[in-house]
């Protein structure tokens, strides 16, 4: 391995520690707390609780129906050799979530029941026990890095924590499963046929409402993400995710692993794209918008790998049966 290499490889196992939580003994604590549903309180200095949207700052009831199923995936961890990384453990196997996926997937003349799940734990990575805890797919971030998951972008990894989700099968060799929260959004994770719809490809999108390009076209560079906020509310999950990271962390993502501050919009007539750039101080962070996108044949590229400093990519198609926007 060279050094360039090695150094990409010793950041991202820096990083990953800085997003997934390290409790430092509680293989077992999930025995004494497996009678409740509760998430630990968010960080005040981390996670921003106040708005002057009012929908960008859900406070999700644990209450939904149907209630989800609490896994062993959820609440027990098991230690990553000597790194000291805490990952969530896995209830099934990937050839077993492969199996499920078959078996579960619907063609778009074919109704489907979306289950509803906590938003805390889907959104906005409160999960039981270890706050910062994402056991979904990292909102803003591309799936088809490979720099990037983990469980949380594996179908097996999801499927562990979130059992039931709606897979929708479009064929064309791409499939996504959808969550509905009791935040009222919903989420789309899209997988592809290559590598047997294991990991997710490009990026997770995020809708509470019907959206069109007409909507977010008076959007300009030089506004910031509560502009985008206003209009598409879902935006807020990924300025919760990286108000809580430092400078050094958001540099790093961008220079070594290509991956700066977006957030992506579906809408009904194309894909849409942010890229912001931060300012401020903790607690008062500003995402300044910095690069559109829009795509009106739903296709976006994403990075799937580096070598040597070129960077391959492919197209992801984005499009979901029109049965499945949110109403």
């Amino acid at each position: 391995m060279n050094n360039s290499n090695f150094k990409k490889t010793l950041i991202f196992i820096i990083l990953a520690a800085m997003l997934i939580a390290i409790p430092i003994s509680c293989n077992r604590a999930a025995n004494t707390t497996s009678g409740t549903n509760s998430i630990s309180s968010p960080t005040a200095s981390k996670t921003p609780q106040n708005s002057k949207n009012p929908e960008a700052a859900p406070t999700p009831s644990l209450t939904t129906s149907p209630t989800p199923t609490v896994s062993r995936a959820q609440v027990e961890y098991y230690m990553n050799g000597d790194q000291g990384i805490y990952l969530p453990v896995k209830e099934i196997s990937e050839e077993e979530a492969v199996k499920i996926i078959e078996k579960n997937s619907k063609t778009q003349e074919e109704e489907l029941n979306i289950p509803v799940y906590s938003g805390d734990q889907l959104l906005l990575g409160k999960y039981k026990l270890v706050e910062g805890q994402y056991n979904c797919t990292w909102p803003g971030f591309d799936n088809s890095n490979p720099l990037f998951g983990g469980s949380n972008n594996k179908s097996a990894g999801i499927l562990s924590s979130f059992p039931d989700g709606a897979w929708r099968d479009m064929e064309d060799g791409r499939k996504y499963v959808m969550y509905d929260t009791d935040a009222g959004t919903r989420l789309y994770i899209f997988f592809t046929e290559h590598g047997n719809y294991r990991i997710a490809t490009g990026y997770t999108l995020y809708s509470a409402k019907k959206l069109s390009y007409s909507d977010m076209k008076p959007l300009k560079m030089g506004q910031t993400i509560d502009d985008v906020m206003a209009i598409d509310p879902t935006a807020q999950y990924v300025k919760v995710l990286y108000d809580r990271l430092p400078n050094e962390t958001i540099k790093d993502y961008n220079d070594y692993f290509n991956q700066p501050i977006n957030t992506v919009h579906l809408l009904t007539d194309g894909i849409m794209k942010f890229t912001y750039e931060r300012s401020g101080q903790e607690g008062n962070y500003v995402y300044t918008i910095t690069d559109i996108e829009y795509h009106s044949d739903f296709k976006m590229e994403s990075i799937i790998g580096d070598v040597y400093g070129t960077l391959l990519k492919e197209e992801i198609d984005y499009r979901i049966a029109n049965e499945d926007y949110v109403d």
